[in-house]
């Protein structure tokens, strides 16, 4: 599985081999792999885990845009992942919310 854990100017084989091969079917492999890599997880209300990962994930596809787009570009779509969970559990912590407040 692919490390998250880049070092900038330093990127591990599987960055260097995906920009070679640049298929959109190991792309997405990739992109639900990454997703799938939490597995089972607890959170408490809101977003807070999600919009941390999206905050790294951005970061990483901003390092590696220049010299690896592809690869770049996977990593910011795992971000907007990322980013749409944020949107949907916050949404949700509001209506539990209200709903506490209503009773």
């Amino acid at each position: 599985m692919w490390s998250y854990k880049i070092n900038v100017g330093t990127p591990c084989s599987h960055v260097k081999c995906t920009r070679r091969i640049a298929s959109l079917d190991i792309g997405r492999g990739f992109f639900v792999g990454v997703r799938n890599s939490r597995r089972d997880h607890w959170r408490g209300e809101g977003a807070e885990q999600e919009r941390k990962l999206a905050a790294e994930y951005r970061a990483k596809a901003e390092s590696l845009h220049f010299y690896y787009p592809y690869v770049g570009s996977i990593l910011e779509d795992i971000a907007e992942s990322y980013d749409s969970d944020v949107n949907w559990l916050d949404s949700e912590a509001d209506v539990a919310k209200r709903l506490r407040d209503r009773g």
